[in-house]
């Protein structure tokens, strides 16, 4: 009987225990909501990735800011997607035939976000041979020019494979 008297308080001990730490990240997490709209946008501009030249404009990543932003709770979904600013900057690759409209959604997607922001905006595409996604480019690139601050439409000729 002792030992499950023993047992017991052990199990209540741990009990509190976790109840403690839950207590606690409620706490913190709470800070975080307690946090100005204003200053929470200050942060995500800084959580953007660093682009020194226009050039170096890389494809959006889950990885980076501002798709990352959007996926850690609720609330700074709610922000990162009104931050206009935040979706100004798109570098657009494609390189396979297929691809392209897998990603129109997601190109779509941003530049909606970007509201009237102006935009800098590149385009690459490494295959000469595809015409489809050069159409949408420009289609893209003439919809959109108003808005546009920079922008690059590359295309390189792709070397056939020696056999």
């Amino acid at each position: 009987m002792d030992s499950i008297q023993n047992l017991r308080q052990q199990l209540v001990g741990e009990k509190e225990k976790i109840i403690k730490s839950i207590n606690l990240h409620k706490s913190l997490v709470s800070a975080l909501w307690r946090l100005p709209t204003e200053v929470l946008s200050h942060i995500f501009r800084h959580c953007l990735p660093e682009i020194r030249e226009f050039n170096q404009l890389k494809k959006p990543s889950v990885l980076e800011a501002p798709i990352l932003l959007t996926t850690v709770c609720r609330r700074w979904r709610e922000v990162a997607v009104t931050m206009h600013s935040l979706w100004c900057r798109l570098a657009v690759s494609v390189d396979h035939e297929g691809q392209w409209k897998r990603q129109i959604f997601c190109y779509k997607l941003w530049l909606k976000r970007s509201r009237g922001c102006p935009l800098s905006l590149a385009f690459y595409s490494h295959n000469v041979h595809m015409t489809e996604p050069r159409y949408y480019a420009f289609f893209i690139l003439t919809s959109i020019k108003y808005r546009l601050s920079a922008s690059i439409l590359t295309t390189t000729r792709t070397k056939p494979h020696p056999f």
